[in-house]
C-alpha cells in the first residue's frame, strides 16, 4: 500500500493551471492551417486530425500546447469523462464541447494526470457525478476540479507514466500490425474470389496469362470457372416465430437475430425453449459452424456464425440458415456471400433493403470453381485461412496487453503496486 507521506490527497483543480472551454468562433468547412478540436476528434481516447474542424483565422489564446488534457464534459453517460492527451508536433486551436485541463507540471506530470483520468477511476468518477438529460450528461467545471486522488512524488508520477506508456507503445504496434494484416486479407480475399488459385496454389495472373481467363457476366474469371444463382449453390431454411409462451429457464438456446456475432459468454440477452422441441423442428436445428443472414429489420444482410458453445440450438425467425449444396465447401461459401449480398442490397430500392425476398435474393450470380469438386475451393479457404489464424493470434496478444494494462493502470495509480526506481533509466525525464 502507499505511502502516506509520498502520496498525498489532492483535488484536480489544486494541480491545474487553468480549467476551460473552447472558442466559439464559426467553424469553416475548407481544409486550412487551423484545425479546431470537436467532440469526435477525441471519440477514440486519442486526438484525431483527420476528425477536427477548422477555423477561419487563428486564435492563439486557444492554441494548444504540449501536455494539455482535452475532457468530454457532454456526452453520452457511457462516454462522458474520456479524455485525450495533446503531445505537440502539430498546431491545434481548442474548441467548444470539449473542456481543456491544463496540468501544472511542477505538482503534476501531464501523463500521469492522464493516465489517471483515462482509467477506470477518472472514469467511474465522471459517470457518477455526471448529470443526466434526455439525450446527454454533462459535467460542470467545478464538478470536474472536485475529482479527489492521490498522487505520489514527481519521480514516482513520471515512473508510473513511462510503464503505462510502455504498455501503450506496445498496444499501438500490434494495433497496426493487425490493420496491415487486415489490408491485406481484404486485398486478398478480392483476388482469390475473382482470379483463384491455380493447382500450383499460385494466383493467376489475367494480364500475364490473359488465355486462362474468360469474360462474364461479372467480368474477367478463370476459364474454369463457371457463373451460377445462388439457388444452384445453396438452400435456404427459414427460422421459426417460436412463441413466448414456450420459453423456459433452461434447456435449447432459442437462437435470435440479436445473438448473430457474439460467442455463449458474450450472448446478452438469451431465451430457451424445452429440449423437447429440438427433435420437432430439424429445419431450426442448429449444431455450430452454420453460415445464418438476417432476412427483415433493421440489420437486414448481416451474416453470422453459429458458434459451436451455443449449440445445439433453434433457430428464431428473421433469419435464413445458408446450406451449402454437393458441390459447395461451407468455408468457402463464408467468404463468397459478403459480396454477394452486398450487390444484392445495393440494388434494392426503398423500404426493400429492409427486407430480403427469398425468390429474389436466390437470382443473385456469384462466379466461383463450381464445376470441378472441392480442390480449389479449398485451396482459397486455407490460404485466408492462414492469415485469418495471423489475424487473430495478434488479437489474443492485443487483448491480453490491454487487460494487463487496465490491471496496472488501478495497481500504480492507487499505490497497490509501487513503480521501483529501477524500472528505467532516466524516468524522470519520461
Amino acid at each position: 500500500m502507499h505511502n502516506e507521506g509520498q502520496w498525498q490527497p489532492v483535488q484536480l483543480g489544486e494541480v491545474l493551471e487553468f480549467l476551460r472551454n473552447g472558442t466559439s468562433s464559426n467553424q469553416c468547412t475548407a481544409q486550412t492551417a487551423y484545425p479546431v478540436t470537436r467532440i469526435e476528434t477525441i471519440s477514440e481516447g486519442k486526438i484525431d486530425f483527420s476528425r477536427t474542424g477548422y477555423l477561419h483565422l487563428p486564435e492563439e489564446s486557444y492554441r494548444m500546447a504540449p501536455g494539455d488534457i482535452l475532457y468530454s464534459h457532454i456526452n453520452s453517460v457511457a462516454h462522458i469523462g474520456k479524455v485525450a492527451i495533446f503531445l505537440g508536433g502539430k498546431t491545434l486551436y481548442h474548441g467548444m464541447n470539449l473542456m481543456l485541463l491544463r496540468p501544472t507540471k511542477e505538482k503534476i506530470y501531464p501523463k500521469y494526470l492522464f493516465s489517471l483520468l483515462s482509467s477506470e477511476i477518472g472514469r467511474r468518477y465522471a459517470r457518477r457525478e455526471c448529470k443526466p438529460a434526455v439525450n446527454q450528461a454533462s459535467l460542470t467545471q467545478s464538478d470536474i476540479c472536485k475529482f479527489s486522488f492521490l498522487i505520489p512524488e514527481l519521480p514516482e508520477q513520471s515512473r508510473i507514466a513511462y510503464v503505462l506508456d510502455t504498455i501503450d507503445e506496445a498496444i499501438v504496434r500490434i494495433e497496426a500490425v493487425i490493420s496491415k494484416l487486415k489490408q491485406v486479407r481484404a486485398g486478398m480475399l478480392h483476388d482469390l474470389l475473382r482470379y483463384g488459385l491455380d493447382e500450383h496454389g499460385q494466383f493467376r495472373d489475367p494480364i500475364a496469362h490473359p488465355e486462362q481467363f474468360k469474360e462474364s457476366p461479372l467480368g474477367l474469371i478463370p476459364k474454369e470457372w463457371a457463373v451460377k444463382p445462388l439457388n444452384d449453390i445453396l438452400d435456404l431454411r427459414r427460422g421459426f416465430a417460436f412463441s413466448s409462451s414456450h420459453y423456459v429457464n433452461s434447456g435449447i438456446l432459442n437462437y435470435r437475430v440479436t445473438n448473430i456475432g457474439y460467442n455463449l459468454q458474450s450472448l446478452g440477452d438469451t431465451t430457451f425453449l424445452p429440449k423437447r422441441f429440438f427433435a420437432d423442428f430439424p429445419n431450426q436445428q442448429l449444431f455450430g459452424g452454420e453460415i445464418v443472414i438476417v432476412m427483415v429489420g433493421a440489420t437486414t444482410g448481416k451474416l453470422g456464425r453459429v458458434p459451436k458453445d451455443c449449440c445445439p440450438a433453434l433457430m428464431n425467425q428473421n433469419m435464413w440458415n445458408i446450406v451449402p449444396k454437393q458441390k459447395v465447401d461451407r468455408e468457402y461459401l463464408w467468404h463468397l456471400l459478403p459480396n454477394a449480398v452486398h450487390r444484392h442490397m445495393s440494388m434494392s430500392q426503398g423500404s426493400a433493403r429492409d427486407f430480403l425476398k427469398q425468390t429474389e435474393f436466390v437470382k443473385t450470380i456469384v462466379a466461383g470453381p463450381f464445376e470441378n469438386g472441392f480442390d480449389e475451393q479449398e485451396r482459397i479457404v486455407s490460404k485466408l485461412d492462414s492469415l485469418e489464424r495471423n489475424i487473430l493470434i495478434d488479437e489474443a496478444e492485443l487483448s491480453k496487453l490491454k487487460s494487463l494494462k487496465s490491471g496496472l493502470q488501478n495497481d500504480l495509480l492507487t499505490g497497490r503496486v509501487r513503480a521501483p526506481e529501477t524500472i528505467m533509466k532516466g524516468a524522470e525525464n519520461a
